[in-house]
């Protein structure tokens, strides 16, 4: 199986496998780690009826033992959010196309991938702002309003709390197209934080991820 890595510093690390780009057989993946997943991991395994479903699941695993040089279960808390008994950060996700993850040691970490479609396009007011839509108009795509979808996402699982609004308690302020940077900020209760969102673009989709 092929992937990429990117250092984003001495403790954090990106990698992500571009699966529509490759053939890959479930058999050689299944070869590669099942004897290393826990019971409970191979009963949720066997769960999964979709081949593609199994595929992004078995390689968020591979990538995960590659960068750790041992393999870690995948904890999830009552959000769903994953997490490791060891001293790791992780945030994990996957698209039709891509299987990736973000790991660190010292710094808070979130990641998200989305393929470039017109769907975030056909449910802008769910997630965007009045504000946003008119901010961003002179810019409006189907690259952009799944971009912007991705940033809130990626501050979501940051986050990572029930009951939160897309469309208002989540707000871009600014894209830096030069540098692949956007600035957002989450508003809700008592919790204010500003978020800088690095993002790139692979075979069509989009990459979004945190690390502070």
């Amino acid at each position: 199986m092929e992937f990429s890595v990117l250092q984003v510093d001495t403790t954090t690390k990106l990698l992500w496998s571009e699966l529509s780009k490759q053939y890959i057989s479930l058999s050689d993946l299944e070869k590669k780690i099942f004897h290393l997943l826990t019971e409970s991991e191979k009963s949720y395994y066997f769960l999964i009826k979709n081949n593609p479903r199994k595929i992004e699941w078995l390689t968020v695993r591979i990538l995960l033992t590659h960068v750790l040089n041992t393999y870690q279960p995948i904890q999830y808390n009552e959000m769903r959010k994953p997490y490791l008994l060891s001293n790791h950060n992780i945030s994990i996700t996957h698209s039709k196309d891509i299987a990736a993850i973000i790991i660190s040691t010292d710094n808070q970490v979130s990641i998200d991938a989305e393929r470039v479609t017109d769907k975030a396009k056909n449910i802008i007011h769910k997630f965007l702002s009045d504000k946003e839509i008119d901010k961003f108009r002179d810019l409006q795509s189907d690259y952009l309003y799944t971009l912007l979808w991705s940033v809130k996402e990626c501050v979501y699982k940051s986050y990572s709390e029930k009951n939160i609004f897309f469309n208002s308690q989540i707000i871009v302020q600014d894209i830096d197209f030069k540098n692949n940077k956007i600035t957002a900020e989450i508003n809700i209760n008592n919790f204010n934080k500003k978020y800088v969102i690095n993002f790139f673009e692979i075979q069509n989709n989009i990459i979004t991820w945190y690390s502070n």
